[in-house]
């Protein structure tokens, strides 16, 4: 046995042989986990960059790790908090502009998943710090989001078991986002592991949760891959959808609801009662089509509403128009204003209908029921909402002539302004509603051609033509009198039906180039009207249920056909008036396809200035971020290595077959443990440390530093053999002394003992 001079004899801890700890480790990794799985989740349904916040996630995860093992975890919490305050202080103005950047993502998201826009953020730095500020707020973001998930796997992981797959389906629900069976499945796994988690570790063993870890995610691979195979997710796209079909039902649905909202896959004629469906009380009682599905696409037997990736597209032009120009539902409204039309009131009470929407008409008063953040031009939804009252313009089946003359004539700035706005909006319409589907158009095409040739083309038709093309082909397939024409036409499972009807004039009015979608609601016909007298209420029953096609009327927005104007009278572009000008569907139609030849494709669009630069940023911050976590994983492997090798050293001489060795080293060990506490004996005796120990700690505590000391004099300077319960004892004093180091040292100090100094 060796001596250092002036410094007695360097010794090392051996710990008590015991069982080893793993619980830390599995705390950890559900830790992680989680904070991972909670990050995706955000990036998955708000469209922004998971690079940066994995990498911040994954940081966490050690540092919290190492803490725990150091049974520090509590210094996790003041210490993140303290450095995110200070980045958010040296970064203020960057971590608000990469806020406003993730919000405009996120309401991107939104709007291509609800038709619903977020106001945007208006942005304040160059477009080439975008991806510093980008990185920044979303790595804080993170550490925040880990900080939470370490919180609660510590303290409550039962919670977070339910917030991961709660938060997942809050997501979706407010973003309309989507998420694979691939995705969905992993967090139920670290949910339910989650679980496992805490009721083992009441009981204080963890080896049950590693092997659970192992078996759950063999298990959850296997699923993955099987998720993928050819047919699953149509299969689970099948459930997905009779679900929301059974809980639309359910909530919306009454026995005596009647209209089939666009859907014609499952539908059956029947022989429908009167059952009521809508009680209506007018202030002025005349005509009204109450409209309350809309659709824009036809599938072959289903409409649909506009898909919200377009809406996503003109986001600017909808969202702008609803502000400041026109409601798209209540355009009419609008519109009747600058004629100076007065407005009703009308109160729905809904009994039997489906309470998913609202019954209102195309002259529906602006902002009663319409909201600027719903872009949706298809219908105005009630969301179970059965008792609503709006206005209306009155005398509306009577006055749309009044209100297009006095659009085309007027000079006021205020007209011209709206004009404008609706001329950019008509451009959105004829983009979407001339649209038919290919199945449609090849069992029709060859019939609308044969009629358009009375006149030329179906491609050179004049507006007026282009209708009487339309009537035509409508008296052929739904004679009032007689047999109809051998034609195939889509639905015939609804052969007969005003939604067959509907159906066949939408397509064909668009192959004829004029915009039209399909409407289904209730009728209040004008015989209906004649016999209320003002405030009393209307039964509106099932027989007034019915299907019609929607015009878009240039100016003045979607008019039922039967109410739409005469031919000629369409408002002209107010930057093209012309009153001698023969407006066309040729020119209509040359117009569009020149747009859509015009129109690069996404993939050839034109890169915005600055793109470049900010993949570089993006690149060197990510680089950076992985070259600064390699280089902190191997400073710590190097130095847990090294901590192994001199502890493993202290060990085998704590456990010298040489007693009297083993409580020299000991006891050498417990005087620098000693020094560490602030006890430094100088070149004097160790026995002088006695009194400060005893003023310190107390009379039992000198009391047991002089037996050590004994033992020590013994093992040095006597022959005499040793016996094991005095290394015991030696152990035991040792023990206590490191105890009392832990819990007295800064935790800065304590890192450095034990990392560097490696002293336990």
């Amino acid at each position: 046995m060796t001596q250092q001079k002036n410094g007695g004899m360097r010794l090392r801890q051996v710990p008590n042989p015991r069982k080893k700890d793993t619980l830390w480790l599995v705390q950890t990794l559900v830790a992680l986990f989680a904070s991972a799985v909670l990050v995706l989740t955000v990036t998955a349904l708000t469209g922004n960059a998971w690079i940066v916040m994995v990498a911040a996630t994954v940081w966490m995860g050690i540092v919290y790790g190492i803490l725990l093992k150091t049974k520090h975890e509590n210094w996790l919490y003041l210490g993140i908090l303290v450095l995110m305050l200070v980045m958010t202080l040296i970064f203020r103005r960057q971590v608000l502009e990469g806020f406003r950047i993730f919000w405009n993502q996120a309401s991107d998201v939104m709007v291509r998943g609800t038709g619903r826009v977020l106001p945007e953020w208006e942005l304040q730095l160059s477009k080439d710090q975008s991806a510093f500020c980008v990185s920044l707020f979303a790595g804080l973001s993170a550490c925040f989001v880990s900080l939470v998930c370490c919180a609660l796997t510590s303290f409550a992981p039962a919670v977070l078991a339910v917030l991961l797959p709660g938060l997942l389906l809050v997501g979706m629900t407010v973003f309309g986002t989507g998420v694979g069976f691939a995705w969905l499945l992993p967090v139920l796994v670290v949910s339910v592991l989650i679980l496992q988690y805490s009721g083992w570790r009441k009981k204080g063993s963890a080896a049950p949760v590693v092997m659970s870890w192992g078996a759950c995610g063999v298990i959850a691979c296997i699923l993955i891959a099987i998720a993928v195979l050819p047919g699953v997710q149509n299969w689970s796209a099948q459930i997905r959808e009779n679900v929301h079909q059974r809980i639309h039902e359910e909530k919306y649905e009454t026995k005596y609801t009647t209209l089939p909202e666009g859907d014609f896959s499952d539908y059956k004629i029947v022989d429908r009662k009167a059952q009521q469906a809508l009680a209506v009380t007018m202030e002025n009682p005349q005509q009204m089509y109450l409209r309350g599905f809309t659709g824009a696409v036809f599938t072959g037997d289903t409409w649909e509403p506009l898909d919200t990736q377009a809406l996503a597209k003109n986001k600017q032009l909808l969202y702008w128009l609803n502000l400041n120009a026109f409601n798209q539902n209540a355009q009419f409204d609008a519109a009747a204003a600058y004629a100076g039309l007065e407005q009703n009131t009308v109160t729905i009470q809904n009994i039997g209908a489906c309470s998913y929407y609202r019954y209102v008409p195309f002259s529906l008063g602006k902002g009663t029921l319409t909201k600027p953040e719903n872009l949706n031009t298809d219908g105005v939804y009630g969301d179970g909402e059965r008792s609503y009252v709006y206005s209306v313009t009155a005398g509306t089946s009577d006055e749309i002539m009044q209100v297009l003359t006095h659009l085309q004539t007027s000079d006021d700035p205020a007209v011209l302004q709206y004009r404008k706005a609706e001329s950019g909006y008509r451009q959105f319409i004829n983009h979407y509603y001339l649209q038919i589907g290919t199945e449609v158009k090849e069992m029709l095409q060859e019939q609308w051609d044969e009629i358009a040739a009375m006149y030329g083309s179906a491609n050179n038709l004049t507006l007026q033509q282009a209708q009487e093309c339309t009537l035509i082909f409508l008296s052929r397939c739904f004679p009032e009198e007689g047999t109809p024409e051998d034609i195939e036409l889509p639905l015939a499972v609804a052969e007969g039906t005003t939604f067959q009807y509907a159906t066949v004039a939408a397509m064909t009015l668009r192959y004829f180039g004029i915009p039209a979608r399909y409407a289904e609601g209730y009728v209040i016909s004008q015989e209906m009207a004649a016999e209320f007298e003002s405030g009393e209420t209307m039964t509106v029953d099932s027989s007034c249920a019915k299907a019609w096609v929607e015009v878009y009327q240039d100016g003045i927005g979607w008019i039922p056909m039967d109410l739409t104007p005469g031919i000629g009278e369409i408002l002209e572009d107010p930057e093209n008036k012309d009153p001698n000008k023969n407006t066309s569907n040729k020119d209509t139609t040359e117009k569009k396809d020149k747009e859509e030849e015009e129109e690069p494709q996404e993939e050839d669009q034109p890169e915005p200035t600055g793109g470049s630069m900010v993949r570089i940023i993006l690149k060197t911050v990510l680089w950076s971020l992985l070259i600064l976590l390699a280089v902190s994983l191997l400073i710590f492997l190097i130095l847990w290595i090294r901590r192994k090798i001199l502890l493993g050293r202290k060990e085998r001489k704590f456990k010298s077959e040489n007693v009297s060795d083993a409580v020299a080293w000991i006891y050498a060990d417990t005087a620098l443990l000693l020094e560490k506490l602030g006890f430094d004996r100088g070149n004097g005796s160790m026995r002088d440390l006695a009194k400060p120990l005893e003023e310190k700690y107390g009379a039992e505590f000198a009391a047991q530093f002089d037996a050590v000391s004994d033992l020590n004099d013994r093992a040095m300077f006597s022959s005499y053999p040793m016996e094991e319960h005095h290394r015991r004892s030696a152990l035991k004093f040792h023990s206590h002394v490191l105890r009392k180091l832990k819990s007295e040292v800064k935790w800065y100090k304590y890192v450095w003992l034990k990392w560097a100094q490696c002293l336990y």
